[in-house]
């Protein structure tokens, strides 16, 4: 793709550049070139009268944090990525940042730009001619159709009027329509981009947590996959935003490693179904003693063995004879009555036989 676009500084008070976000690399270059100077001029520094040149702009490193949401470090480091690149020079000191845009005229040409004003004004000039061309003409038909009609009905006459009129608001219509059309388009391709840049910057964003947590906590990686693939059932769709991701992941900076996996281990085992807030109260309610308990406890395994070992007694002999006698008892018992049945039915017998 060839050729340059026009990009106005006015773009910054614009609601699409206002929007409060993490800047991606990209937005923060673009937002450097707007910021340097398209004229040589002097400014005060704490009390100190500075010239500042063609294409450079003074600033500072807290600033650029502030305005881009990002930390001291990626902006350090992104400002040297452009210097290597031959992209800028920047030096630093206590009270402030100079920053020089390298080749600045192929951003901004002034020359150009007041040749492309003239073009512009020429431009806007034919169009202007043009349509007070086709005004006349439209008026001209017009007149012409009035005349002709005059002759004829004043019916037919008001009609043909009417037809113009309707030609003429049918292509400014069409006109209209193709502008905003225009426009419509520009403005989801604006959109899209920012929304493809802003998934590109949290990815970053959780590669960084996930190298943090991985050094903290043993095969974090896994882990975390696991916990995100049980988080992913509570949503209709199955998906999760990488803004959720990272945000959730960032809160849990607050605890301390041990209750962190000791949290997503208990949601994966205990608490499926249930959001990823779920998991930040169980961090919040769990002290890192009570997280290493937990994971250290084992199960507790009865030994019936040991019970049974540790229970049993000497029995005497006495008590294992004692159902023995007990047995003996009752036989000689059972014995006695059977006889003394007996002798009585002889008895009974003898007397029945001497009658």
């Amino acid at each position: 793709m060839h050729g340059w676009i026009k990009l106005h500084r006015r773009i910054q008070n614009h609601w699409i550049y206002q929007e409060d976000r993490v800047f991606s690399r990209y937005e923060a270059w673009i937002d450097l070139i707007m910021m340097a100077n398209h004229a040589a001029k002097r400014i005060l520094v704490d009390n100190d009268l500075i010239s500042v040149d063609k294409g450079q702009l003074i600033t500072s490193i807290r600033r650029l944090c502030d305005k881009w949401k990002w930390s001291n470090t990626k902006v350090i480091n992104f400002l040297k990525l452009l210097e290597q690149d031959s992209m800028i020079t920047f030096e630093s000191d206590t009270k402030k940042t100079v920053i020089n845009i390298c080749n600045y005229n192929l951003y901004h040409d002034t020359e150009n730009e007041d040749n492309d004003t003239e073009t512009t004004r020429k431009h806007n000039k034919n169009i202007s001619e043009k349509q007070q061309k086709s005004d006349k003409n439209a008026n001209s038909i017009k007149n012409e159709k009035n005349k002709r009609h005059e002759k004829d009905s004043d019916n037919a006459s008001i009609s043909s009027v009417s037809d113009v009129d309707d030609k003429i608001k049918t292509t400014r219509k069409h006109n209209g329509n193709i502008s905003e059309t225009f426009q419509e388009h520009t403005n989801k391709n604006v959109l899209r981009m920012l929304k493809n840049d802003k998934e590109k910057d949290y990815t970053s964003k959780i590669k960084n947590l996930l190298t943090v947590y991985s050094v903290q906590i043993e095969n974090f990686n896994n882990l975390n996959k696991e916990y995100w693939n049980t988080i992913r059932e509570t949503r209709k769709t199955g998906q999760i935003s990488k803004s959720v991701i990272y945000n959730t992941m960032k809160k849990w900076e607050r605890y301390d490693p041990v209750v962190i996996k000791y949290a997503l281990q208990s949601h994966i085992d205990l608490h499926a179904g249930k959001r990823e807030e779920y998991t930040i109260g169980i961090m919040r309610n769990t002290s890192k003693d009570e997280a290493e308990d937990r994971m250290n406890r084992k199960p507790v395994v009865k030994n019936l063995n040991q019970y049974q070992n540790q229970s049993s007694e000497v029995i005497p002999d006495w008590f294992d004879k004692r159902e023995e006698e007990q047995v003996k008892q009752v036989s000689s018992g059972n014995e006695v009555t059977n006889i003394s049945e007996l002798k009585s039915i002889l008895q009974k017998y003898k007397t029945r036989d001497a009658d």
